[in-house]
Order: C-alpha cells, then sequence, then structure tokens
C-alpha cells in the first residue's frame, strides 16, 4: 500500500478523522463507522470501525476496491438453483428478502449485489444505510444513523414508505420499531 494510505490506518487519527466528520465529541459516541474516499483518482475507498472499549480503542480499517467491489450473484459463490431462486424473489415485487451473516460474513458485498440487481432491473431503489460505503448508480441512497445523533433508521424509514419506492433496503436492523415497519 502507499504509505500515504497506511499513515491513515493510525487509529486515533482515524477516530478523529469520524469524530470531526460526524461533528461530535468523544465523549457523545460510542462505536463509529464511516467511509472516506481517499483519492478520487484511487482505485480505493477506505472503511474504518472503531469501537472505544476498557482496553483501549479498537478499530477495523478495511479498503475496498472500487473497481471489483461490486460483484453479481454467480461472483457471489452461489450455486444456480440459488441464484434462480433468489432472482425469483426478488423480480416477485413484493414480500421480504432478510439477509443476514457474521461480522465480515459477506453480507454488505451481496446486499450491493442485490440493490445492483433491482436498479439495473429498472426498479425504484431506495436505500437506508449506516454508512453509504459505496455510491451506486441507479439507486437513491440515505445515509442514517443508530443511535441518538443525527436521523433515526425508524423516523427515516417512515419518510420512505410515504415516498412508497418498490423496493427499500435497509442496511441494518437497530431496533424494534424499525423491525416493525420493515415488516
Amino acid at each position: 500500500l502507499p504509505p500515504e494510505i497506511c499513515a491513515e490506518a493510525d487509529v486515533s487519527r482515524a477516530r478523529a478523522a469520524l469524530l470531526s466528520d460526524v461533528g461530535r465529541d468523544e465523549e457523545a459516541v460510542g462505536a463509529l463507522e464511516a467511509a472516506f474516499a481517499i483519492d478520487p483518482e484511487a482505485a480505493y475507498d477506505l472503511v474504518v470501525q472503531t469501537l472505544p472499549t476498557n482496553h483501549g480503542m479498537s478499530a477495523a480499517i478495511k479498503l475496498i476496491n472500487r473497481d471489483t467491489f461490486l460483484k453479481d450473484f454467480a461472483t457471489l459463490g452461489l450455486e444456480i438453483e440459488e441464484r434462480v431462486r433468489l432472482m425469483e424473489e426478488l423480480r416477485a415485487g413484493f414480500g421480504l428478502v432478510l439477509l443476514s451473516s457474521p461480522a465480515f460474513g459477506g453480507v454488505i458485498t451481496t446486499s450491493y449485489a442485490v440493490m445492483s440487481f433491482l436498479a439495473h432491473g429498472g426498479k425504484d431503489v431506495l436505500s437506508l444505510e449506516s454508512p453509504v460505503h459505496f455510491p451506486l448508480e441507479g439507486a437513491r441512497q440515505v445515509e442514517v444513523e443508530v443511535g441518538p445523533h443525527g436521523p433515526k433508521t425508524d423516523e427515516t424509514l417512515r419518510s420512505v414508505l410515504a415516498v412508497r419506492p418498490d423496493a427499500v433496503m435497509l442496511s441494518q436492523v437497530p431496533d424494534r420499531t424499525t423491525a416493525l415497519m420493515a415488516t
């Protein structure tokens, strides 16, 4: 990696950058996640997740290659029968598709593959994300924040449902109210 990217990987500096980006002070913040464009000309974005613990700051820093981030269903490793069933469910026009996985298990990549499939299929897609990891052409993406600062997922979802898009994507279901509205 280039030295300027490695220099950004310092946890305390990354945390400070996150805090200034969201306009908050250290005492008001728990876990944070944000995506940064390292350089508009570079092929990579940086996703930083921080969490204060009793043993100091923990952090996960991921580099996302913009050129290879979006995957199709075959590249995700889905068998042909699974791909056919998923595409049939997505084309049905109603219902709920729930994607879940352990941390770093590929649910974000899979969600973006689903969102891309829907958007390229002519569906009006509105996505509530925390954070927006990758700008996707054809989808309306809204960044929401879980917690007391910024637009909450349930409040934003209420507004989104009034707009009546063909598909609503949620990057997470943080509370009971959001889960009830989503179903």
